[in-house]
């Protein structure tokens, strides 16, 4: 045993996250860079498309519900990337397995496009790329040095990303997609662990879980662990529980990979957690293992009654539980904001119901306003 702690807040890996998002895109940056450089003749046969949607063909820009209604084309059936390739396919004889990297991203109108690379393809001409895509404006130039960091640019709620891809399941929304065999030679083999760690499996959320649930749950998760791999998962924020570790005498070493090391154990943290838990009662979010209404560390879930000791902004969590702990019912008759059925029977909450029109009109007043919302119910 290293004699060490580690006190790090939780993070969801999402494009749709502001944490988890910016780490996936300088990842992403990363390894095209790594790609880019491995061959340089090759890079200079690349291509970069933008690929837009002419509003026209759903409704024009004065319907609101028109990029609601881009998105469910391009994620039914084959979907607009998958066509095009195929047609480009077709009309250029070029075999684009292991070639092409798209990423979806959003306009500030919220209307979808698409940046897509082309990798060692050579020159394609514009008509014939027009005449594939069929679906609006393509725009083309070679693979350059911004290219990595252009197309893994990070879009998050506070930008242009539509407030009801967030009451969408989490697997529904996929924004970054490569052919087989893209990333080939680019990854190295993992290194051996030097440490022997328990097998566990992944912590994986529900099937359905809508993406701002959660990012809720993940913001609100603090896992504690020490050098040999043993952890546990409480509520809370870990900058306010190191600070507390810090109070009661904890030797603070440094931030390491976004975790506070201390010189101590799991058990001199939990001490941590309780106390600064105890002075800062947080609003509770269910689901999160070992943890109880107080946050100390057990093998609880939540129950309603835990609602009582919820502290400031209870009333939220009491609306989140009972919706989400209470109604066990199908939900065969609602609908996600684009029209298909969740096909679970959990039924979570949407933004709206969970925040309330009021509120979410402050925090995100684009999704109020996108057709997407009709009197605090979802379309």
């Amino acid at each position: 045993m290293d004699g060490h702690v580690y006190i790090s807040q939780s993070i969801f890996l999402s494009w749709l996250d502001e944490r988890g998002g910016r780490i996936l895109s300088r990842n992403l940056e990363r390894r095209l860079q790594r790609k880019f450089d491995m061959d340089s003749d090759k890079t200079r046969r690349s291509l970069f498309l933008t690929l837009t949607l002419d509003p026209a063909d759903y409704g024009g820009v004065e319907d609101s519900r028109a990029p609601i209604k881009a998105w469910q084309e391009a994620t039914q059936g084959d979907g607009h990337l998958k066509l095009f390739i195929r047609r480009l396919k077709t009309a250029t004889k070029i075999n684009f397995t292991g070639k092409w990297l798209a990423k979806r991203e959003f306009q500030e109108s919220g209307m979808l496009h698409y940046h897509l690379i082309l990798y060692d393809v050579g020159r394609i001409d514009h008509d014939v790329l027009t005449k594939a895509w069929g679906k609006g404006y393509v725009w083309v130039e070679r693979v350059n040095p911004n290219t990595a960091s252009y197309v893994a640019k990070y879009q998050g709620k506070s930008a242009s990303v539509p407030g009801w891809l967030y009451d969408l399941p989490g697997r529904s929304v996929k924004l970054v997609a490569t052919s087989p065999g893209f990333w080939k030679g680019i990854d190295p083999p993992p290194a051996p662990s030097p440490i022997e760690r328990p097998s566990r499996p992944p912590a994986v959320s529900p099937a359905g879980m809508p993406n701002w649930l959660r990012s809720e749950r993940a913001r609100q998760t603090v896992t504690l662990r020490n050098g040999r791999g043993d952890s546990v998962k409480c509520t809370g924020d870990a900058s306010t529980i190191a600070l507390f570790y810090r109070l009661m005498g904890g030797k603070f070493e440094r931030v390491e990979f976004g975790a506070y090391k201390f010189k101590g154990s799991i058990n001199d943290a939990k001490a941590a957690v309780r106390q600064s838990c105890k002075q800062n009662p947080l609003p509770l979010i269910p689901g999160i293992e070992e943890t109880s209404a107080y946050h100390d560390i057990s093998n609880r879930t939540y129950k309603k009654a835990d609602t009582e000791t919820a502290g400031d902004g209870g009333s939220a969590a009491v609306a989140l539980l009972d919706t989400t702990h209470k109604n066990k019912d199908e939900w065969t008759d609602r609908t996600d904001p684009i029209g298909r059925g969740y096909g679970v029977e959990t039924r979570y909450p949407t933004q709206v119901e969970f925040y309330g029109p009021d509120v979410l009109a402050c925090m995100d007043p684009a999704y109020m306003e996108s057709g997407a919302v009709i009197d605090g119910e979802s379309c």
